[in-house]
């Protein structure tokens, strides 16, 4: 009789570890390719930043130098998970253990979490406009195979640390309330899509 009792654990958990380590094997080979690209994105961003030193951009706006200080913490993180993804071999699924999984979440995190930080504080001393974090939000949901509660929980990070930074620092209250509705329709939306994808 013990042959045929079945729970709900035997049922769904090894069906769902088998799912998620497919997940992030298929993943690897891509976010490979994404760190790589992003790494050299930042340097075409900092020879960006030079040319707007050289005509003394920093001088008249502040946010021109955070700038740069944010593509230099861009390039010193990609440095560092380019260096990583690279030195690890993951020859098939069976091979991927819980690190790999941390590796994804925490390269979503950063980008994420960066591209607010961007677009919270810094953008709004240049052109206040969304686009980083506009990018990152879709560049997530498109790149990494996050679980929903994880992907939940960056997302409302993420989206706390742009309301927080346009507040203190967008002062034209018409732009700024445009700034709430887009931004959280815009997590709304690239979270779906992250579910979608998953």
């Amino acid at each position: 009789m013990s042959i045929l009792h079945f729970s709900k654990e035997t049922i769904f958990s090894v069906p769902q570890e088998e799912f998620l380590k497919n997940q992030v094997f298929s993943n690897f080979s891509r976010l490979k390719i994404l760190s790589l690209s992003l790494l050299l994105v930042d340097l075409i961003l900092l020879l960006t930043d030079f040319g707007h030193y050289q005509k003394d951009s920093w001088g008249g706006a502040p946010g021109y130098q955070l700038l740069f200080y944010s593509h230099v913490v861009l390039g010193f993180g990609m440095v560092l998970i380019t260096l990583l993804y690279w030195s690890i071999n993951l020859p098939s699924e069976d091979h991927v253990g819980r690190t790999h999984k941390v590796y994804e979440a925490f390269f979503a995190c950063f980008i994420l979490f960066l591209s607010a930080v961007t677009t919270g504080w810094i953008d709004p001393l240049i052109h206040g406009q969304l686009t980083v974090y506009i990018i990152g939000c879709f560049g997530v949901a498109l790149f990494f195979h996050l679980r929903p509660t994880i992907s939940f929980f960056i997302y409302l990070a993420s989206f706390l640390i742009v309301i927080v930074g346009i507040t203190r620092n967008q002062h034209n209250m018409i732009v700024l309330n445009g700034h709430y509705i887009n931004s959280l329709m815009l997590i709304f939306v690239s979270w779906t899509l992250s579910l979608t994808l998953y």
